[in-house]
């Protein structure tokens, strides 16, 4: 933080300020510190609107004769804005959600729509907007790069309108392990007892009457889990 500060002193706008933001950005979502991270994307925005340096000398902006158009990891950090802002739609407190979203979706180009990082967070996107918690969770599964530490903050989200709509849609009952494996605790192949267990416990603590190896969709009420700790969202 304090070499990002120094950047912003001496108005350092190139390559290295860049490799700097990108870098903080980085460890930020890997700590959970979404403010740090947030701080980072919205200079890196504007950052990424200079051209790039192709001069390894130049630590300042751009005076190359011969300079690059794209940045190497723009669509890496572009993605990182498409899921902060999902997650950030989840969020009732926070309007600007919706709006940021549609901004940054009218901007991407045809190229940056077929990136297969992109892809998958419009993918994550649309299943968020239609509570596609079976879709979210395969998703989930194959998160490029370091989308998934902010995917993660999605799950308890989808993890709870899937548990809505599965205790309205089967009834009177639905074999646990299937329940389990749709909520993302489990995958076909996982026949982990730990994975079992755990998602068990978050089933009883949402209301969840669970009998042996049956969730008794009928006879339960549904609920925030007790567990759950409020934090802020943004």
């Amino acid at each position: 933080k304090a070499v990002r500060q120094d950047c912003t002193v001496q108005r350092i706008q190139g390559d290295f300020a860049v490799d700097v933001y990108e870098t903080h950005a980085r460890i930020a979502l890997q700590e959970g510190d979404l403010n740090e991270y947030n701080q980072c994307q919205t200079q890196l925005k504007e950052l990424y609107k200079n051209p790039r340096c192709t001069d390894s000398h130049t630590d300042n902006t751009c005076t190359s004769k011969n300079p690059s158009s794209g940045w190497e990891n723009q669509e890496e950090f572009i993605v990182y804005r498409l899921l902060y802002y999902v997650f950030l739609s989840t969020n009732e407190k926070y309007s600007g959600g919706s709006s940021d979203m549609f901004h940054i979706m009218l901007t991407l180009t045809s190229n940056q729509r077929e990136h297969p990082a992109i892809r998958h967070a419009l993918l994550v996107r649309e299943a968020v907007t239609f509570s596609d918690y079976f879709r979210f969770f395969r998703l989930v599964k194959h998160c490029p790069n370091l989308g998934i530490f902010l995917m993660d903050l999605l799950v308890p989200t989808m993890r709870m309108r899937g548990l809505r709509r599965i205790a309205k849609a089967f009834r009177p009952s639905l074999e646990l392990d299937v329940c389990l494996q749709q909520l993302g605790f489990m995958s076909d192949e996982d026949s982990n007892d730990n994975r079992m267990e755990q998602g068990k416990e978050w089933l009883k603590a949402c209301g969840a009457v669970v009998d042996g190896t049956n969730f008794l969709t009928k006879d339960s009420e549904i609920h925030e889990p007790d567990t759950n700790k409020k934090s802020s969202l943004i």
